[in-house]
């Protein structure tokens, strides 16, 4: 049975993989969702901080969207550091390529929901 359990996970992660990765420039960099759009034009416009005391003040850090010319950013900004600093990291920067580092990472947090939920319910329905 735990074998079963295995190999039925390992299907819906590939599926899940499959419906998350396929088409990721399903727009063909025309950023045709305005709130990715937005995002993409944030992301490029913030920097990685030069020390961890300017990332924690808040007034300065390159990070926080309202110093980097977007006041009335609405989004939290755990997301957006994370694929700045996946971007830096890939070398993908531009407006042209941080949509997809957005993308991929946002592929990897579905899988993760997915093996989150399968954990869930494998623990109730013992």
């Amino acid at each position: 049975m735990r074998k079963f359990r295995q190999l039925f996970l390992a299907i819906i992660l590939l599926l899940g993989s499959a419906f998350a990765f396929t088409g990721l420039d399903w727009d063909e960099g025309y950023h045709l969702h305005p709130d990715e759009r937005f995002l993409t034009m944030v992301e490029t416009d913030m920097s990685w901080p030069e020390s961890l005391g300017q990332y924690f003040d808040e007034t300065e850090s390159p990070l926080n969207p309202r110093n980097v010319g977007w006041p009335y950013f609405v989004y939290g900004t755990l997301t957006t550091t994370i694929v700045k600093g996946l971007s830096i990291l890939v070398g993908m920067e531009g407006y042209d390529e941080v949509y997809l580092v957005g993308r991929v990472f946002s592929g990897f947090c579905y899988l993760g929901t997915i093996f989150l939920v399968y954990l869930f319910t494998a623990k109730v329905y013992r």
